[in-house]
C-alpha cells in the first residue's frame, strides 16, 4: 500500500484495474491517448457506447442474474410487460445454462 492524495491508503490492486480497464477501452476505440500525455479523451460516440454498456450491465444483466440465483417465489398477479420480459429472459437463460450445463 502507498499513500494517495489527503492521506488516502491506495492499494496496487486498483491500479492494475484501472490499467486493465483502460487497455480494454482503447482496445475497442472508445478512449484514445492525448498527444503527449498521460490523459485519454473519449469522442461523443465513445462516450454513448460506454453509458450504453453501463447501463446494460446494471440495469439488465444484473437483475436477471440476481433472479437466476435467488428464487423469485409466487408471481405477483399483475404483470407489467417490462416484468414479464425479464420473466421470459430468465427462462431463456435457464434454459441456456442447462443446455451449456451450468444448472445444478
Amino acid at each position: 500500500m502507498q499513500k494517495g492524495p489527503a492521506g488516502a491508503q491506495l492499494c496496487f490492486c486498483f491500479v492494475r484495474q484501472a490499467a486493465y480497464d483502460l487497455a480494454k477501452l482503447r482496445g475497442k476505440k472508445l478512449a484514445k491517448r492525448k498527444d503527449k500525455s498521460r490523459r485519454y479523451v473519449s469522442d461523443p460516440s465513445g462516450v454513448r457506447t460506454m453509458c450504453a454498456y453501463l447501463l446494460l450491465r446494471e440495469k439488465v444483466i444484473k437483475p436477471l442474474l440476481a433472479g437466476v440465483v435467488r428464487p423469485i417465489g409466487r408471481p405477483p398477479k399483475v404483470l407489467n410487460p417490462l416484468d414479464q420480459h425479464y420473466v421470459n429472459l430468465r427462462q431463456e437463460l435457464n434454459r441456456t445454462f442447462e443446455t451449456i450445463g451450468l444448472a445444478p
